[in-house]
């Protein structure tokens, strides 16, 4: 890689390692392991630079090495005897990615990073096992020794948390949502 390429590439870097990091945290409940995806996610990126072609999308292609390295995260986790499959990341992933390349503002990332880290250990482990794996739900309530039906209803009770939360963070003004 010559030094012009190396620098463009830091400064793709410098611009978006914020969002990148807010893509992972969102994902992760523990900020110390979002801390070490993110870092891994950077390595990853610096190695196959060589693949991203300048002028295309950077956030959107990080974003993708990033959800990879979420994945091998659950993987890990699950091999180990973890809650979580991650096979293939699913609908959260995907929203959050797309919002990504259509630009939403860093506002409403924000407001979701907060909201997701405001639910309950279980219910946030729900939204991963659910959302981070192409189990349908009566799996994943079968894994966890409920009815499907019940698991549906605490993922629309989620959801509708989430929503709700995401819209008051983001009426608020921005010192408002800043010194909550």
């Amino acid at each position: 890689m010559n030094s012009t390429r190396r620098e463009q590439f830091s400064d793709l870097i410098a611009r978006h390692q914020s969002q990148i990091f807010g893509f992972v945290r969102a994902l992760v409940r523990s900020n110390h392991d979002a801390q070490d995806i993110h870092q891994q996610t950077l390595v990853v990126l610096w190695r196959k630079f060589h693949q991203f072609e300048l002028g295309t999308n950077f956030l959107a292609w990080a974003i993708r090495v990033a959800k990879m390295e979420v994945q091998q995260f659950y993987r890990a986790q699950q091999k180990q005897g973890g809650v979580f499959a991650a096979d293939v990341l699913s609908d959260l992933a995907q929203a959050m990615e797309n919002d990504i390349r259509e630009g939403v503002v860093d506002e409403q990332k924000e407001a979701l990073e907060k909201c997701l880290s405001k639910l309950s250990v279980p219910d946030h482990d729900l939204i991963i096992e659910v959302y981070l794996s192409e189990q349908k739900i009566k799996d994943v309530a079968e894994k966890l020794g409920r009815i499907p039906q019940s698991v549906s209803n605490s993922l629309r009770r989620i959801r509708h948390q989430l929503f709700e939360c995401i819209e008051r963070t983001l009426s608020r003004s921005p010192s408002d949502v800043t010194s909550t």
